[in-house]
C-alpha cells in the first residue's frame, strides 16, 4: 500500500487501554486499505470519512505568488537604475523580503500538493469489555496468584531494604554498641 504510520499513541491499562494509530497512504490506495482494515476481526464501532477542499487556498496562494513575482521583477528593474549605496541597500532589503515571501508560498503550495496526494486513516483500538466485569463474589485464582506474587516481591524488597540499611549503618551501630557492652562487662566483674 506504500503506507506509513505518522502517529502512534498507546495509553491506559487493562480494559482502559487504547491504541491510536494514524496511517498515511497514497490517495489511490485509500479505499482498498480502508476496507481491509474494516474487515479485520473484532467489533467495528464507528467510521467517518471527510475531506477538505483546498481549491480556495491554492487559488489565493497562487495569486499572492504571482503578485510577489511581479514585485520581485519590479525591484530588480529598480535595482538596475539605483545609483546610491543607500538606494541599492534599500532595494536589496526589499528584494530579500520578497524572495523570502515567494519561497514561503512555494513551500505552502508544495505541502498542499503533497497532502492531496495522500490520505490519512486514524484508527482507535480498545480492549473489549467482554469478560472484564466480574462480580465481587467470583473467585479469581489467577488474580489472587498475581496479588500474592506482588506481595511476595514487596516483602522481599522490604527485607532487602532493611538489610541494606543495617549494612550501611553497622559501623555506626558497632561504634555505639561495642563500648557499651565492654563497659557493662567491666562493671559486672
Amino acid at each position: 500500500y506504500n503506507a506509513s504510520t505518522t502517529n502512534l499513541q498507546d495509553s491506559g491499562k487493562g480494559a482502559d487501554r487504547y491504541l491510536y494509530i494514524t496511517i498515511k497512504v497514497e490517495e489511490s490506495k485509500f479505499e482498498e486499505l480502508y476496507n481491509k482494515l474494516k474487515a479485520l476481526p473484532g467489533e467495528f464501532t464507528y467510521s467517518a470519512i471527510g475531506s477538505s477542499d483546498v481549491t480556495e487556498s491554492v487559488t489565493d496562494l497562487q495569486s499572492r505568488l504571482l503578485n510577489l513575482q511581479k514585485l520581485e521583477t519590479q525591484y530588480n528593474e529598480i535595482l538596475k537604475s539605483a545609483t546610491t549605496v543607500d538606494d541599492i541597500l534599500a532595494v536589496q532589503k526589499e528584494l530579500a523580503t520578497t524572495r523570502t515571501d515567494i519561497e514561503a508560498i512555494q513551500t505552502q503550495l508544495k505541502n498542499i500538493d503533497n497532502q492531496t496526494s495522500y490520505s490519512y486513516i486514524t484508527i482507535t483500538i480498545s480492549q473489549s469489555s467482554t469478560g472484564t466485569q466480574l462480580s465481587d463474589n467470583e473467585w479469581r485464582p489467577i488474580g489472587i496468584l498475581k496479588e500474592a506474587g506482588r506481595t511476595l516481591v514487596g516483602f522481599a524488597k522490604f527485607l532487602g531494604t532493611g538489610l541494606i540499611y543495617v549494612l550501611v549503618f553497622s559501623p555506626v551501630i558497632a561504634a555505639v554498641v561495642v563500648p557499651v557492652v565492654l563497659i557493662l562487662k567491666k562493671t559486672k566483674k
